[in-house]
């Protein structure tokens, strides 16, 4: 998500790649075919919710990319993973920007303004974070709430 960072773009061929590894994944760890669909219905869903986002905002909200990767988040964590990694996310980017904000106001008189309340910011890192957070350590909301 490095390329993301630089260029604010996803190459098709990784966003492709992570959605088909993803199904493969949840169809060979979902021992019931109703989880296997369940998981399936959660990418769709993921994947919906995030293109209406990207269709109302005409892309000025999120990318496509962002868009693409959630299919394959929703495949392999499910819905309550996916909308758990979605909003660790929101989170994760919110508290980044903010810290950059204001560690830029420090710095402003050293000439140093990159970014402002208009920038945009890639956020496909951190719903790469998010997705890692719910993969490798099972956290969800549900866990931490309930």
């Amino acid at each position: 998500m490095v390329y993301d960072v630089r260029h604010t773009i996803i190459p098709n061929n990784a966003v492709y790649l992570f959605a088909l590894a993803t199904f493969v994944y949840g169809i060979v760890n979902s021992p019931l075919t109703q989880e296997m669909g369940r998981n399936i219905l959660a990418g769709l869903l993921l994947f919906s919710l995030f293109g209406l986002l990207w269709l109302v905002s005409q892309g000025k909200w999120m990318g496509l990319g962002d868009v693409k990767l959630s299919l394959g988040m929703g495949f392999a964590l499910g819905i309550g993973g996916g909308l758990s990694a979605v909003v660790f996310a929101f989170w994760i980017g919110a508290t980044w920007a903010i810290a950059t904000l204001v560690t830029q106001v420090a710095y402003k008189n050293f000439g140093y303004s990159k970014l402002s309340l208009k920038s945009e910011i890639p956020f496909a890192p951190f719903l790469v974070l998010g997705f890692y957070i719910v993969f490798f350590s099972n956290l969800t909301l549900s866990g931490l709430l309930f």
